[in-house]
């Protein structure tokens, strides 16, 4: 009698059934380049900074120009690359008689579908955005009741400009689908002729023209430096994004290859170039022996009071103004990229221009991220500081006589985000200790470009403010990442205002050797500005050897994204002084402010998934939650003083990304959003138009100037 063994008979068919499928399907679909394909096509379509980039393309007179070529050239081969890559891992001679015919088919769909997930990211990025734009023409429209009629006629502008665009994207959809489909009929005919020398022409051209770009945009960049700045700029933040995707594939699979060559599975060198890539900065770190130049390091100088600053500040103006108390403005700037940078440069120059006498009475500006290069820009153009703008070859200078808005326009527009996305092959390889330990990072590559535009930037922070001249103090906010406290550039200390998390950088440096990257720290304006801009992922954090020990600064956004925390305290510091002092003062807060919405119990709601995302979007919210607290504790403890103004302007509305690149059209919404002095209705305004508001507060604080 024969005995049926049931657990026999179930472990061959799971054998069967479903693990000689799994094994089949892990072979035929290699997951990691399939992933990484994924992924990088749901970046471009999903991402709101690809979207104004796309904007930035469409709104010029003429979209389809030469960078285009470059761009999907740049494309096409970084398609061809995710194919070749994927045929390296899956040789179907091999398979074909050891597979089945269903998974020999996902293999074939999976090599066919991953090139193109640059096309098909894009194509989805252009309708998302066009999508986008409709809302943002909807919005404008709200606004547009008891406006006066320029204000209309340059909402009107705006309008044309979004329409213009959404015009135009169905277009550059088909263009973009166009360029996907050759790209796959190039491969479909490599494969279907693998064998003859058209193919193995096509496979040579592919590797090495990876080849070169990898040495020319990654080794160079890397060994050059500052060289490249003007050339990533000229290519625009597409084709940057393209090269600097080849180039890290390229680096990865020489990783890849020669972990294989020695004999390490291939699973696993993916898997060690990815984490080599990914820690490569932070191994490098460890590395670098910065100590070996602290001898010829200075040792700090111990900075002034605020005490004393404000004092001399204040003895100026006194000297000089009627009888009367003396006007004391300070600005808190909020973050978020470039649109950030736009807006508070913007506010600031059309007072500045309204009331030339204006920027004698800003005692200081409190700045985070965007707006401190925004706070920067103002404080230089407004100091008749010397710009330029325009690119390689088509050099526009400016002069004395041009209105500073014209000259912030051009400054904002260019394209400072190629310059970030360009240099991340060369950061990687600078990492390894290619340009040796003076080398450069992406923060400062930004900076460079930043000073390319306008050299007045390359001034020393530490010059930048004399409290006898009408200068500004810039106080530029960061994050001691190891403890969660602010520390600011400022011409002063900061130790002994505020709650005690409060340093300047004179603070933390004083009587100490300072190294960053083994040379003596001595930032420029435009350094300083970017350090508080030190986004997490876009910019690595300022690493400074103090003392023998290594200390980071971050993005100001960590702690208080609102630059509102720091102001406050400082007013309140400001308060004090003018009262020892006996000066009678009339100071004023004016908090330039981004998407804050008083809370409202009734109306807050939270996702269901209260174990996976409720924790993940508690993370993520931080930087923005935190900068809403500054802002409410500050408008409730000035209560019927009267004494702080708030600003406000909510890019999201607009489909306005927070990033470097901001696109012509979005320039003019928040043109129109920062509102002008001469917009305010007589006898001041309380509804909720954004523009008639912001235009309020311009006329608030500039007749508080002028009495």
């Amino acid at each position: 009698m024969i005995e049926f063994d049931g657990s026999d008979h179930i472990k061959r068919w799971f054998r069967l059934k479903l693990v000689m499928r799994i094994r089949a399907f892990n072979q035929s679909l290699h997951v990691g380049i399939v992933l990484l394909a994924i992924l990088f096509g749901w970046f471009i379509a999903s991402n709101s900074q690809v979207h104004e980039i796309l904007r930035s393309l469409l709104d010029v007179p003429n979209p389809y120009t030469w960078q285009l070529v470059p761009m999907f050239v740049s494309a096409m081969l970084l398609s061809c690359l995710l194919f070749f890559v994927y045929r390296w891992y899956f040789p179907f001679d091999y398979y074909r008689g050891n597979m089945p015919r269903w998974a020999q088919n996902v293999g074939q769909l999976a090599l066919y579908a991953t090139p193109l997930a640059p096309w098909i990211g894009t194509a989805i990025s252009i309708q998302l955005m066009s999508l986008r734009l409709s809302a943002a023409v909807d919005e404008l429209k709200l606004l547009q009741s008891d406006l006066p009629d320029r204000a209309i006629i340059e909402i009107n502008q705006a309008i044309g400009s979004l329409n213009l665009v959404d015009g135009r994207s169905n277009a550059a959809t088909a263009l973009v689908c166009a360029g996907g489909v050759f790209t796959l009929l190039l491969l479909w005919r490599y494969e279907k002729n693998r064998w003859s020398w058209p193919a193995r022409l096509g496979v040579f051209v592919v590797w090495s023209s990876a080849a070169a770009l990898f040495v020319v945009f990654g080794v160079m960049a890397a060994a050059y430096d500052y060289s490249f700045v003007p050339l990533f700029k000229s290519l625009g933040p597409f084709t940057s994004t393209f090269i600097a995707a080849i180039g890290v594939l390229t680096l990865g699979v020489i990783i890849v290859w020669a972990l294989s060559t020695a004999g390490i599975s291939a699973m696993l060198g993916v898997a060690g170039a990815g984490i080599l890539l990914f820690f490569g900065i932070f191994f490098s770190e460890i590395i670098r022996v910065e100590s070996a130049a602290s001898s010829s390091a200075p040792r700090q100088v111990a900075p002034p009071t605020i005490d004393a600053g404000f004092s001399a500040w204040l003895r100026s103006r006194a000297a000089r103004a009627p009888a009367g108390p003396i006007p004391v403005v300070m600005f808190s700037a909020q973050g978020g990229g470039l649109y950030a940078a736009a807006v508070s440069s913007l506010f600031l120059t059309r007072l500045h221009e309204t009331e030339p006498q204006f920027k004698k009475n800003i005692f200081t500006i409190s700045a985070v991220s965007g707006g401190s290069v925004g706070a920067a820009l103002f404080s230089t153009l407004a100091g008749g500081g010397a710009c330029q703008v325009g690119r390689t070859g088509k050099t526009l200078a400016i002069h004395a006589a041009r209105p500073l808005e014209a000259q912030l326009q051009e400054l904002l527009l260019e394209r400072h985000l190629s310059v970030v996305l360009g240099n991340l092959p060369a950061d990687i390889l600078r990492s390894a200790g290619l340009g040796g330990l003076n080398s450069i990072d992406r923060s400062d590559a930004l900076a460079a470009s930043l000073i390319e535009n306008c050299p007045a930037l390359s001034l020393r922070y530490r010059s930048h403010w004399d409290p006898a001249k009408d200068h500004p103090a810039l106080i530029l906010n960061a994050t001691w990442t190891s403890n969660g406290h602010r520390v600011a550039f400022a011409p002063f200390s900061l130790r002994a205002t505020g709650d005690g998390t409060l340093w300047s950088f004179s603070d933390v440096l004083k009587g100490t050797k300072v190294l960053h990257r083994a040379r003596s720290f001595d930032p420029t304006i435009a350094q300083a500005a970017v350090t508080s801009a030190r986004f997490p992922v876009a910019l690595p954090p300022l690493s400074l050897m103090i003392g023998g020990r290594r200390n980071n600064f971050g993005d100001g956004g960590y702690s208080d994204a609102s630059g509102v925390t720091t102001a406050t305290e400082i007013l309140a510091k400001v308060k004090q002084i003018a009262q020892r002092e006996n000066i009678s003062i009339k100071p004023l807060l004016a908090m330039i402010t981004f998407d804050y919405r008083p809370v409202n119990a009734h109306t807050e709601s939270g996702t269901p998934l209260v174990d996976s995302w409720a924790p993940i979007s508690a993370l993520l919210g931080v930087r923005e939650n935190l900068s809403r607290q500054a802002i409410t504790r500050a408008i409730k403890a000035d209560g019927a003083q009267k004494q702080i103004l708030q600003l406000s302007v909510n890019p999201e509305d607009y489909g306005i990304a927070l990033g470097f690149r901001l696109s012509r059209t979005s320039y003019k919404i928040l043109s129109v959003l920062v509102g002008r002095p001469q917009w305010c209705p007589k006898g001041g305004y309380q509804g909720d138009n954004p523009i008639l508001h912001n235009s309020c507060v311009a006329a608030s604080i500039l007749e508080l100037v002028k009495q």
